[in-house]
């Protein structure tokens, strides 16, 4: 339909519809609030934009009037007004940092300012610093005062690990800011991985004074958050941490834990902090040299494998159930092993997080891509035991054991071997790692200091040359 605007106003819009101005009078007149929000739904845009968050309209209220008058066409230029600039106060940040083998700083420091004196606060350090330790003896002070406290992250496995009632932050948005209401004592965790828009929406429960009280948990040299945007537009990766939102959050003040306790060997920590001083290329020469490679075939050297790209980790699972396959048939000569196919009409694309052809047997381990099927989660893995005529028995990281059908492995799970460096933050690992795709223009600093700090033993790290 042809048509030209003519201006714009908070509004209204003038427009020339052309030749067909019957039909786009009568459509835009007839519009109502229900049938808009089905044309949101529906339009194109939505490939290149998040989800609409608000629920269906079924109004039957008008959208629009439609005026037949004289062309608006005011002209004229946008400028700002001559006026005094806007003062806003400096933010100054209160910091708290915790001594080395200082074992007191939680009821020296933290429970005082948090639990007597009822202030928000932002908690930082490194990964193995016990940021969950300090959540969750604050999550228990919390309760035992009376208060009502809710724990959140971004991804399902973080949750999973923060305890049973966690959720994710999309779910409590969903259930507390949209469509409800909270109250009470809000603990984030990961807060550094937060996307413009979940804290934007998070900002309406601060709305009323009194009611939401933040404590904040995050390492700020973790990886950016992922698809960061505000109306479309890219945002400062650093947006958050430097922002005024999070001062008021955390009200000014920072507890820094400095102190390792996810491995013994100190050295190996103090390593993953220099990283950070130092040149993307010194750093990653400097980890090649340290941990080089036995002889042998790179992909038999590690039980986990740290990758960039979708291209390596679909290379990677396909030589590493390979191996486990040859294995487990040379162990049990007689023991079942099935084809997993793609699904019809599925192509196989190395470079997305799509589904590929293998043969499964016993000990094969699987990572849940969605939570489309019942007992999947997104992100958790899972190793698979005794294999049926249909189906066979799997127990996930925590423990529960269900079935899975081999359509419902294709459908919501991958091979594990190897994962992407964002999908392992939240995650440490207890066994032989081997990092890949160093060299890299896209690998930067901050994947390799996530990937290092995912080790617990660095006497089996392999980082590939």
């Amino acid at each position: 339909m042809d048509y030209r605007i003519l201006s714009i106003r908070n509004d209204g819009l003038s427009v020339q519809p052309g030749k067909h101005w019957k039909a786009l009078w009568k459509q835009m007149e007839e519009m109502t609030y229900g049938q808009l929000s089905k044309l949101l739904a529906s339009n194109v845009l939505r490939r290149y934009a998040n989800p609409t968050i608000e629920r269906p309209s079924s109004s039957e209220t008008r959208v629009f009037r439609v005026e037949c008058k004289a062309p608006d066409m005011p002209g004229g230029q946008l400028a700002l007004r001559d006026g005094p600039l806007l003062e806003l106060p400096e933010q100054t940040w209160q910091i708290e940092r915790e001594g080395d083998d200082e074992e007191s700083f939680y009821s020296r420091c933290i429970r005082p300012h948090v639990i007597e004196q009822g202030r928000g606060a932002l908690i930082t350090g490194a990964a193995g610093t016990g940021k969950s330790y300090v959540l969750g003896r604050l999550e228990a002070d919390l309760k035992a005062e009376g208060h009502n406290v809710k724990k959140i992250s971004l991804t399902h496995v973080a949750c999973k690990r923060l305890g049973l009632d966690a959720s994710t932050a999309h779910a409590f948005i969903h259930r507390r800011v949209l469509h409800g209401s909270f109250s009470g004592w809000l603990l984030i965790d990961e807060c550094s991985m937060m996307p413009a828009l979940l804290l934007t929406l998070l900002e309406n429960l601060a709305s009323v004074p009194g009611n939401v009280k933040f404590v904040l948990f995050g390492d700020w040299n973790q990886l950016l958050p992922p698809m960061n945007r505000w109306r479309m537009a890219p945002l400062a990766g650093d947006a958050f941490q430097h922002s005024r939102l999070l001062h008021i959050w955390a009200e000014g003040t920072e507890f820094r834990l400095t102190h390792c306790w996810r491995t013994k060997e100190r050295e190996f920590f103090d390593l993953c902090q220099s990283l950070l001083t130092m040149p993307s290329a010194a750093a990653v020469q400097q980890c090649r040299a340290q941990f080089p490679a036995a002889a042998g075939p790179l992909h038999l050297q590690g039980e986990m494998h740290l990758v960039l790209s979708h291209r390596r980790r679909v290379k990677l699972n396909k030589l590493c159930q390979a191996a486990a396959v040859e294995r487990y048939r040379a162990e049990n000569p007689d023991g079942r092993v099935v084809d997993v196919e793609l699904p019809p009409g599925c192509v196989e694309k190395s470079t997305l997080n799509l589904a590929q052809p293998f043969q499964l047997c016993e000990g094969t381990r699987l990572i849940g891509a969605n939570s489309e099927t019942t007992n999947v989660v997104n992100g958790v893995f899972m190793t698979v035991h005794e294999i049926r005529e249909e189906d066979c028995s799997v127990t996930d990281e925590f423990g529960n054991e269900f079935a899975l059908t081999f359509e419902a492995i294709t459908r919501s799970t991958r091979l594990a071997w190897a994962i992407t460096v964002t999908s392992s933050q939240s995650r440490e690992f207890d066994c032989p790692v081997v990092l890949w795709d160093l060299g890299s223009p896209f690998y930067s600093l901050r994947h390799l200091y996530v990937a290092m700090t995912r080790v617990r033993r660095p006497d089996a790290l392999v980082v590939a040359g």
